[in-house]
């Protein structure tokens, strides 16, 4: 599977698994992207960035004459997902109310269990994709400048790549 075609999956897989709160947050458009959001865009918002790939070759010589191509290799692809949050952002139509440091890392929870229950649905978009997992988690800290709270999610899905 083509890194072009994994995003598309995984920013798919995103939107329609947090439609609910995308309407809790007030979001009216898309706020789910691939790559890191500019500081003019309507903030909250949901960044998925590539930081590394690697292959492995799936057996000896990689031989496996598959329709896609003979050569076949195992490839380790990392995202961050990054979660952005302006000071002003809060929730409506949830009990309790959340903003800042909250807000962040409810949508982060809400991504993980994302991720964790829809390893089926990545099976059925793709037989390539093997597996997907939640490696690392970090906050980084307030931006007083821009006013923005934001937190990395580091993921890695295990799919195959026919040549």
């Amino acid at each position: 599977m083509r890194i072009e075609d994994l995003e598309r999956i995984l920013i798919q897989v995103l939107r329609s698994g947090l439609a609910q709160v995308k309407t809790a947050v007030g979001q009216t458009g898309e706020w789910i992207y691939v790559d890191y959001p500019r500081m003019d865009c309507k903030m909250p918002r949901i960044s998925l960035t590539l930081t590394s790939s690697i292959q492995s070759p799936l057996g000896i010589g990689a031989e496996v004459d598959a329709t896609g191509g003979t050569l076949g290799v195992l490839e380790e692809t990392v995202f961050d997902i990054d979660i952005w949050i302006h000071r002003t952002n809060k929730t409506t139509g949830l009990t309790p109310v959340r903003a800042g440091t909250s807000l962040r890392d409810f949508i982060a929870d809400e991504i993980v269990s994302l991720f964790l229950s829809s390893r089926a649905t990545f099976n059925a978009q793709s037989d390539e994709i093997i597996d997907v997992e939640k490696i690392g988690e970090m906050p980084i800290p307030y931006d007083e400048e821009k006013e923005i709270f934001r937190k990395t999610i580091t993921i890695r899905v295990t799919h195959k790549r026919l040549y």
